[in-house]
Formats: structure tokens, sequence, C-alpha cells
């Protein structure tokens, strides 16, 4: 019977496995950091209702950006032996959505937020690329959805880089493998009840 549960199991596994890698879909969205959050100098990403899953990329994946800058082109001060600084490159970002009456909803700041001085800055972009935190977040409709990086109103003049993210649907698990795990219990329960 071990050997029969370890097949069902290697099977539905199989299954989930496959059929979430035919399912997935994703797009990479560059968000420059001279955007200003509230001016949508891009088109937003509508999704649709389901659960995604955002991880920033760097240039060599296919992305624009490895990570941004608040201070400038280069500005770091204060870093430590780990390239830990207090000011460097930033790995943040943002996204929400504007209603009908134009007011913008904040979902999710991701990294900290400059303003509020909860962002971590580091010494080169690559090590704030290599920091930089996944988000996974579920919509319940069909959302047209905004990112941006969160710097006070007149600072983004001197920001540069931005940041790169890609968004990537997390299907749910098929009915095909709720069915094959079932039916494998149901053989294994009438199996294992034959061999009493």
């Amino acid at each position: 019977m071990l050997n029969s549960l370890k097949h069902c199991v290697f099977a539905s596994v199989l299954l989930a496995l496959t059929s979430g890698l035919a399912n997935a879909s994703s797009v990479i969205v560059n968000v420059d950091a001279q955007w200003q959050y509230w001016s949508y100098h891009y088109s937003p990403i509508l999704l649709d209702a389901g659960t995604y899953q955002i991880n920033p990329i760097g240039i060599s994946e296919g992305g624009a950006y490895n990570s941004w800058n608040a201070w400038g082109a280069g500005e770091t001060s204060g870093c430590d032996q780990n390239g830990i600084c207090d000011r460097g490159y930033l790995n943040s970002y943002s996204f929400g959505y504007v209603d009908a009456g134009g007011s913008v909803h904040e979902i999710a700041t991701i990294g900290g937020s400059v303003v509020e001085g909860t962002a971590q800055a580091y010494q080169t972009q690559f090590l704030a690329l290599a920091h930089s935190q996944s988000c996974l977040f579920t919509l319940t409709s069909p959302t047209s959805l905004y990112f941006y990086l969160r710097d006070g109103e007149s600072w983004y003049g001197d920001n540069v880089g931005g940041m790169s993210l890609s968004i990537q649907t997390v299907p749910a698990p098929p009915v095909s493998i709720l069915l094959l795990t079932a039916l494998c219990l149901l053989g294994l329960s009438k199996r294992f009840g034959k061999e009493v």
C-alpha cells in the first residue's frame, strides 16, 4: 500500500507542476524612478481576478532596471561593511488602483518608503536587487493596477534607475488534480479494505 500511495502522490504532484507551468503567464513592468506616481506616465496593467506573484528582476533577466536611487546617480553615504547605507540604491515599489473619482488607492508598498524613512538603502544597485522582496496578492475582480516608486512630491527630479517587476499569475489547482487525488485515495482505501 505504501508504494501505491507514493505513486498516487507522485502522479498528483507531477500533474500539479505541469498544469501550473502550462497556465502561468507573466508580464514585465518597468517603472522609471522619475515618474511621479500621481501623474501616471504609463498605462495601467489590467489584471483579471486571481492571485499574482510580483518578482523584482534585473537587466540580466529582461528588465530595464536593477534598482533605483532617490538621491542621484552613484549617490551613497553612511554605508557599513555589509553595504547597508543611509542613502543609496533602493528596491522598494508600490502598486494600487485609481477609483472612478480619481483617488489613488494603494494596495501595498514593498520594501519600505523613502518619505517615511522605512526603505533600506544599499551601496550598489546589484546589492539592492539581491535584497529585493517579492509580493503575493489576490484581486477579487478585474482591476487596472498602477506600479510606482514612492518619493517626496518634489523629489523625483534627481532620481535615477527604476524597478523592473515580473508579474506572474499563480494558477489555482485544476479540478483534474483534485479529481486524480480523490480517485487515488478512493482506490487505495478499497484496496486496503480488501487486504485486511
